[in-house]
This record gives structure tokens, sequence and C-alpha cells, in this order.
């Protein structure tokens, strides 16, 4: 079986071409660990997922109002930020201790690449980072309940 980790992923990045979306298509927060790699995906529309570059994942997720509630907080927040981000072709993966916050848009992807050691609570990345952070735990809490 073919991991679906990447078609998942260009699936979320391909938005900035929707042109009935609003300007901020989906944010992303993909986080490098142990070789593999995690990413949370809040689109528009409120769809939420998780996918892992191991083959796992959760589509989904924003059907239930928790995690919607933290997507949207998380939306919200890149909107306020977009001007952290810089444009590029391509969203690379992010590598081992890596941090890429996303943002979709009708002009192309936005991306802000950090080392998740040297994140730091008093920054505005901090703050992207910890939004995307409270949309995972909503889903992990999903997983718990279930």
């Amino acid at each position: 079986m073919d991991n679906p980790y990447l078609g998942l992923r260009d699936s979320f990045l391909s938005l900035a071409h929707d042109p009935d979306a609003p300007y901020l298509r989906a944010a992303a927060l993909e986080v490098g660990f142990g070789g593999g790699t995690a990413t949370v995906a809040a689109i528009f529309d409120g769809s939420t997922s998780i996918y892992f570059s191991g083959g796992r994942g959760r589509i989904g997720c924003g059907d239930h109002a928790t995690v919607r509630r933290a997507a949207e907080a998380f939306r919200d927040l890149v909107q306020l930020h977009l001007h952290l981000l810089v444009p590029v072709g391509t969203v690379p993966v992010p590598g081992d201790e890596q941090v890429n916050l996303v943002a979709v848009t009708a002009d192309g992807p936005l991306v802000l690449r950090l080392d998740e050691t040297a994140l730091a609570p008093d920054t505005p990345a901090w703050t992207l980072y910890a939004a995307g952070q409270e949309v995972i735990a909503q889903i992990r809490r999903l997983d718990e309940a279930a």
C-alpha cells in the first residue's frame, strides 16, 4: 500500500488555485520529529486533518466542535501574522526538530520555517506554534474519548 502523506499534503497546498475560496485558504503546522513529519491542516471550510509521514492520520476532525474552534483560532492567528511568513514556490517538508508554519493563500503558499528548539514563548511565532499545537491537542482528545 502506498503512503498517502505526500498526496494529502499536496491537496491542502494546492488550495491556492481555488477561485471560490477566501484569501487565506488554509493554515498548517508541520513538525519534524524522529525521521518523520506530522502535519495538521486547518482549511477555510472548517475541515481539519492531521497526517503523519509514516502513513497514519485522521481526516475530518473539523466535524467536532472543539477541533473546529481550535482550528478557527489557529487560522485567525495565522491571518493576523501573515507578515511573518515568506512566499515560497514549494513548501519543503520539515526535518527533525524543524517547524513549518504554513499559510496557503490566493497568491500561493507562505511559510515560516523555524527550529523547534529555538521557539521562545514571548514571540509571535510561539503564538502561532501554540495555536497549531492546540489543534493537535484537541484531535488527540478525540482519540482518547473513542
